[in-house]
């Protein structure tokens, strides 16, 4: 084997090691960011029961627990039920996407035993959460603008 081949072999295994480098820190960024809603998502949850709700007998798992199913119902439940009440979304000009919200956190709240709150404190706290969400976003965009988006 030649020198330079032998060099060409090197260069492409150092390349693929970067490739997998950077694979492996966009996995561990998007773990992280996960983690960090998480962990928003349930004091967001904590401190909506506790100001709107009843807390009972739930201790802190059960607000990770909640801030997990929360996160699930947004996900399957949310756009499903936001295309059902499009028309009212249209016909109130958006406002109606706060009682959305609200039945997205009532919904989860009833999932959750320990935990209890009426539908217009859901509405309230759908309005916190959505307060919470945009500032997770926004600090995200203000870190991929300062670091690049890797």
């Amino acid at each position: 084997m030649t020198q330079g081949r032998k060099r060409d072999i090197l260069m492409r295994m150092q390349k693929r090691y970067e490739v997998i480098d950077r694979e492996r820190e966009a996995k561990v960024r998007r773990f992280v960011l996960f983690l960090i809603r998480w962990g928003l998502t349930t004091a967001g949850l904590w401190v909506c029961v506790g100001w709107l709700g009843y807390r009972g007998e739930a201790g802190f798992l059960a607000y990770v627990i909640a801030a997990l199913v929360f996160s699930m119902v947004n996900a399957v439940i949310k756009p499903i039920l936001t295309l059902f009440a499009l028309p009212m979304i249209l016909l109130t000009m958006g406002l109606f996407v706060l009682i959305v919200n609200g039945l997205m956190v009532w919904f989860t709240i009833l999932l959750i035993p320990g935990i209890s709150m009426g539908f217009w404190a859901a509405v309230v706290a759908g309005i916190v959460m959505v307060i919470v969400n945009y500032l997770v976003n926004s600090a995200q965009q203000s870190y991929n603008r300062r670091y690049g988006n890797k």
